[in-house]
């Protein structure tokens, strides 16, 4: 659980080979395996290896809840064979948009699709997930689920939206959304990303602000210093008090021995300076 930056085969675009949900995350099949297990162990979700559309790009051809996954028409039936394995529940839309993560962002409360899509497709979508649908492209850009990645605590959006957009975005999907860019400097969010509830993958090419404002977004790096599992260092604190080895007996007997030498050393000055007077009267007489 909470962060961690990765690459996967040295290619920082990492959320285009990963689905993630808050029930489970679907991964392609040339992500390594010890990087599988990093997955499952930040995002605390099952991870399932698969293709879809004949290629390891989940997030491109993937979008949905954790209630339902929308995959396009050019799927292959052995992928949807396998879904229906895993249990997961999921409707394919038929239509030209087919790079389906790129061009929809959804959730519980509401979606935005891509302005290509037809009047009868964005109908489809409504009526699969239940919610308001918005068709319009964000800006300049017209693959809107491109420049978004939300979970169901906050969400990350492209720097260069509008206020008007993002106010439109914050009250259809009914979360707080920030502000950014990953992979130093990039607009296309989702990209960068894998994230879900529980945690988060970030691009290794992202910078600490970008990472740092992701976070802020989302808020699992205060979950990981409350929850790390990783021991601190601390100063070493002794139960009791070292005590001074020199007892007050010792003390009185050291300060007595002091002025002993103190007084004896002005005695045989005392006794110098008698003898030289002695010596100094006999002269003169």
């Amino acid at each position: 659980m909470g962060i961690k930056i990765t690459k996967f085969n040295g290619d920082g675009n990492i959320g285009l080979y990963a689905y993630a949900t808050d029930k489970y995350c679907l991964i392609g099949k040339n992500i390594k395996e010890w990087q599988a297990k990093e997955i499952e162990q930040t995002l605390n979700v099952p991870v399932h290896r698969m293709t879809m559309c004949g290629t390891d790009l989940l997030g491109v051809f993937c979008a949905g809840t954790d209630e339902t996954l929308i995959i396009p028409g050019i799927s292959l039936n052995e992928e949807r064979k396998i879904l229906k394995e895993l249990g997961i529940n999921f409707e394919v839309i038929e239509t030209k948009e087919t790079a389906i993560g790129n061009n929809i962002a959804v959730n519980k409360n509401g979606a935005i699709i891509n302005e290509d899509f037809s009047a009868n497709e964005r109908k489809k979508i409504s009526q699969i997930f239940n919610v308001k649908v918005i068709r319009k492209n964000i800006g300049d850009v017209y693959v809107p689920g491109a420049i978004i990645a939300i979970n169901k605590k906050g969400g990350l959006i492209s720097r260069y939206v509008s206020d008007e957009d993002k106010q439109m975005l914050e009250t259809l999907f009914n979360l707080k959304l920030k502000r950014g860019t990953l992979n130093m400097g990039s607009p296309f969010i989702k990209s960068g990303i894998i994230v879900n509830s529980h945690g988060m993958l970030v691009s290794a090419n992202s910078g600490g602000p970008e990472i740092m404002n992701a976070d802020e977004a989302y808020g699992f790096l205060y979950k990981i210093k409350e929850k790390s599992e990783t021991p601190q260092k601390t100063k070493f604190k002794p139960k009791t008090k070292i005590k001074n080895t020199t007892t007050s007996k010792t003390k009185t007997k050291q300060k007595t021995k002091s002025k002993e030498k103190s007084k004896s050393k002005s005695k045989l000055l005392k006794e110098r300076k008698n003898g030289r007077e002695r010596r100094t009267t006999k002269k003169i007489f």
